[in-house]
C-alpha cells in the first residue's frame, strides 16, 4: 500500500477481510494458564503486511487488536498487544520488501520463514513477555523462559500455515 498510489476496491476489501479474519482468530484461541495463549491471530496481519506492505500490515494489525478487544475482551486492555500487532504488520512489509529485492530462488519460503522468526520470537516473545510482566507484576525473565517453548511452537505452527498458502495467495492477491 503506497501513499503515493491509489488503492483499489478489491485490495482495500482484501486488508478489511484479513483484519476481520485476525479478529475471527480470536475465538479460536486456545489459553493455556494466563500467559500463553496459542492462536493464529499474527497470520492474517502478517500475510497484510507481506502482500500490501508496511503501512497495510501495521493498520491491519493495529484495527485487527482493537476490534478484537470490542468484540472479544479477554482480560485488561493494554495498549502494548495493540503496539506489538502493528510492528508485526509493519515488520512483515519491510522483510517482504527487503527479500523481494534480492536473488533468492525461493523468496516465498525465505519470507514466510524471516517474518514467522522475526515476529513471534523477537517482536512476541521479548515484547509481549513485557506487556505481560506489567499486567501480571510476574518478573520479567522467568516469564521469558516459560515461554520460550510455547513461542517456538506457535512460530512453527504459523509459519507451516503461511508457507503452505503462499502460492495460493500469490496467484489470488498479486493478479
Amino acid at each position: 500500500m503506497n501513499l503515493n498510489k491509489k488503492i483499489s476496491t478489491k485490495d482495500l476489501t482484501t486488508i478489511a477481510l484479513l483484519t476481520a479474519l485476525s479478529v475471527v482468530f480470536k475465538f479460536f484461541s486456545i489459553n493455556v494458564g494466563d500467559t500463553r495463549r496459542y492462536s493464529f491471530i499474527l497470520l492474517p496481519i502478517m500475510i497484510s503486511g507481506i502482500f500490501y506492505g508496511p503501512l497495510a500490515g501495521a493498520i491491519t494489525g493495529g484495527l485487527g487488536d482493537i476490534i478484537g478487544i470490542l468484540v472479544l475482551p479477554q482480560g485488561i486492555f493494554h495498549p502494548g498487544f495493540t503496539l506489538t500487532a502493528i510492528l508485526t504488520g509493519f515488520s512483515s512489509g519491510i522483510i517482504s520488501k527487503k527479500i523481494s529485492n534480492t536473488n533468492i530462488k525461493n523468496k516465498n519460503l525465505v519470507t514466510s520463514l524471516a517474518c514467522s522468526i522475526f515476529n513471534f520470537l523477537i517482536v512476541g516473545l521479548f515484547l509481549n513477555t513485557i506487556w505481560l510482566s506489567q499486567l501480571t507484576g510476574a518478573s520479567y525473565w522467568p516469564l521469558l523462559i516459560s515461554r520460550i517453548i510455547k513461542s517456538i511452537i506457535e512460530m512453527a505452527m504459523n509459519w507451516l500455515l503461511l508457507y503452505l498458502i503462499f502460492p495460493k495467495l500469490n496467484k489470488i492477491i498479486v493478479k
